[in-house]
């Protein structure tokens, strides 16, 4: 073996070595705790501190950014190769790891809110742009099982976001989530947002799930098949949100009743802002739930302070998308919006008097059909 082969294994024996070292420095601070703990005593220890935001992004300027600009730089310095293998990973590429990897840092997400209370401080906005997306869920709930002296349940969860006042679940780039959530799977997902969401100083809610990709995706969408939009009821169902200001929600769905409870739950005195994006209503009718909401926000509407934007909403007398539909994308949701999802729209906000989906058959057997009235 000549000298450069040994020089190059070498290298990459060093870099290996510190890869590993660092990856189990990164186990010790998450499951002990500390890093959280750390962290918390810092914010705690800071003048004025409002948002706290958390993602996975690598910066601009550091890691791969230079060897972008120069492809010949690791190959003219051999020494640049263990920097380059000690780059980060995103959670995307960790739960896509052959042979499988626990996204261990998904224990930051109930972990840090919990120990920013325990150190005496209020987070009033917290805005998530990473999550699990195709596996790993559990590692969200706030358990630690390696330490017997501490394991902070939900209620630590709930109690740590009642001064919570804004929150925003808006993932990047995640992987397409090919396969419907199992029950044991989402039961975590639930259990989080119920207690992240279960302040009533709430005022601001953004809750996008296409971007985190908990549906089938655009493979489904090509078929014309059900996309498995993230069943969202149960959660929003019990929420009592009196300061709530603007909400927005979009690739999720509900049942009749929970999309109701929700209705009622919101305190259309403050608010500014209802915006449903691809909301679909898994059987029944939209009717009632159209009559809650333009009770709480149509004076608003009227008078220039609130806004109802309605886009994509399915199930029930909106009927389903059509194969071709789907296909369009985003031109027929901007060119061909359904009539009676602009009629409703127009209802909620006060501008129409008649409610556009009461005496209307709603389409069983023929997708993509719209509504039909009732004949007289």
């Amino acid at each position: 073996m000549d000298e450069d082969t040994l020089r190059y294994q070498e290298i990459l024996r060093r870099g290996h070595e510190e890869y590993r070292r660092k990856h189990e420095e990164q186990f010790r601070l998450i499951m002990d705790g500390s890093f959280v703990e750390t962290l918390a005593s810092a914010i705690s220890q800071m003048g004025h501190c409002l948002s706290l935001h958390i993602l996975d992004e690598i910066s601009g300027d550091s890691f791969l950014k230079p060897y972008s600009y120069d492809p010949t730089r690791m190959s003219t310095n051999p020494e640049e190769i263990p920097r380059f293998m000690l780059t980060p990973l995103n959670w995307e590429t960790i739960e896509e790891l052959k042979g499988g990897a626990e996204l261990l840092p998904a224990k930051i997400l109930s972990g840090l809110p919990i120990a920013i209370h325990k150190a005496g401080a209020a987070m009033p906005v917290i805005k998530l742009y990473c999550f699990p997306t195709t596996k790993n869920y559990s590692l969200i709930s706030p358990d630690w099982p390696d330490r017997v002296d501490r394991n902070p349940a939900w209620s630590e969860l709930r109690a740590a976001c009642q001064h919570l006042t804004e929150f925003d679940l808006n993932g990047l780039c995640q992987p397409i989530r090919c396969r419907h959530l199992l029950p044991e799977e989402q039961v975590p997902i639930d259990e989080y947002l119920s207690a992240i969401l279960s302040g009533q100083n709430i005022e601001v809610v953004n809750l996008n799930f296409h971007s985190l990709k908990l549906n089938d995706g655009s493979r489904g969408e090509a078929r014309g098949e059900a996309q498995g939009l993230y069943r969202i009821g149960a959660i929003l169902s019990t929420v009592n949100w009196p300061r709530i200001k603007r909400f927005e929600i979009s690739h999720v769905s509900f049942l009749q009743g929970e999309l109701e409870a929700f209705c009622r739950g919101l305190g259309g005195g403050r608010m500014k802002l209802v915006y449903f994006y691809h909301v679909e209503l898994l059987c029944a009718s939209w009717a009632e739930a159209l009559d809650i909401l333009r009770e709480m926000v149509a004076s608003r509407c009227l008078d220039g302070t609130c806004e109802v934007n309605f886009n994509d909403l399915t199930g029930g007398e909106f009927g389903k998308k059509t194969g071709n539909e789907r296909s369009l994308g985003w031109y027929t949701e901007c060119c061909e919006e359904k009539l009676i999802v602009v009629q409703a729209q127009s209802y909620v906000s006060g501008v129409e008097f008649q409610n556009p989906l009461r005496g209307l058959i709603m389409p069983e057997s023929v997708e993509g059909v719209g509504s039909e009235r009732l004949r007289s």
